[in-house]
């Protein structure tokens, strides 16, 4: 059991739900405990899961060299029962998307399509921080899409994507060579990124109307939790230390998604958000994020 929950990364799921809830709240303007809802986050945590799978699943002869203690090249876990749950949960999560709606269910197909071709094909070259960032954005539009709404009537939903799409491409690129050695310049290019997205969240008020302005002490905390340990990372280049910083940069989603919800509907909504990180933080003491 261990082993199969450190392949689906369970520290990491609550996240892909914390970016649902975000968009949804930001999309219906108010805090309702919907069916879409509940049906869109099932969608993103089984979609998030399966793409965690399968990229073990095509890193297996890789991860045999540089990370010979994963569940695949361990043994702990077959590669072929491995492949077979990471297809079952896409199929899973693909189905679950229609129970939010359509344009939720288009959304999610365009997730799994990203999915497959970010695992399969194109993670190792220039394009895959890019695709990983998409990923994460589509998660966002996916919550967003069963709040109802509808880029052709307000496209100012695509601010938060565009926010998350940077933000974690910023974060993949700053993880690529978390399991050698990185390079500073790499690393600071990268936070770059990170905290222009966090600007572009803290500048929303420019943009978006009637925002609640304490919505901003999340992106606060999530700078802090993220700063230190990334000033580590530079200087020791360290993979623990670069591990560590990726780490917190995933849990700060659940703090930018939870500001989203803020800043939209008010604390209450942010708490709902904001609550993930409790077993967020209490698995990762158990098993590793990335």
């Amino acid at each position: 059991m261990r082993a199969w929950l450190q392949l689906l990364r369970l520290p990491n799921l609550f996240t892909a739900a914390s970016d649902v809830l975000a968009g949804f709240f930001f999309a219906y303007q108010a805090i309702y405990a919907s069916p879409k809802l509940a049906f869109a986050a099932l969608a993103s945590i089984l979609i998030y899961a399966a793409g965690v799978v399968l990229n073990d699943v095509f890193d297996a002869a890789e991860d045999r060299k540089e990370r010979p203690h994963r569940p695949i090249p361990s043994g702990r876990v077959r590669w072929s029962h491995a492949a077979a749950a990471g297809a079952v949960l896409l199929v899973l999560g693909w189905f679950a998307s229609y129970g939010a709606g359509r344009p939720a269910g288009l959304t999610a197909t365009a997730l799994v399509v990203c999915v497959l071709l970010y695992d399969g094909l194109l993670k190792g070259t220039i394009l895959g921080p890019l695709l990983m960032g998409l990923c994460r954005g589509l998660n966002l539009s996916l919550g967003l899409a069963a709040g109802g709404w509808d880029i052709q009537s307000n496209m100012m939903g695509l601010y938060p994507v565009a926010a998350w799409t940077i933000y974690v491409t910023s974060v993949t690129f700053f993880a690529r060579r978390e399991a050698g050695v990185s390079r500073a310049p790499q690393l600071r290019l990268s936070l770059v990124g990170i905290f222009v997205a966090l600007a572009m969240l803290a500048l929303m008020g420019l943009w978006v109307d009637r925002l609640d302005r304490w919505y901003l002490l999340g992106l606060v905390l999530a700078g802090l939790w993220i700063g230190p340990a990334a000033q580590r990372a530079v200087r020791t280049l360290e993979p623990a230390d670069v591990q560590r910083t990726v780490s917190n940069c995933l849990f700060s989603l659940i703090l930018l998604g939870a500001s989203l919800a803020w800043a939209m509907v008010g604390p209450v909504g942010g708490l709902w958000v904001a609550v993930l990180l409790v077993p967020t933080l209490v698995a990762s003491r158990w098993l590793s994020a990335t």
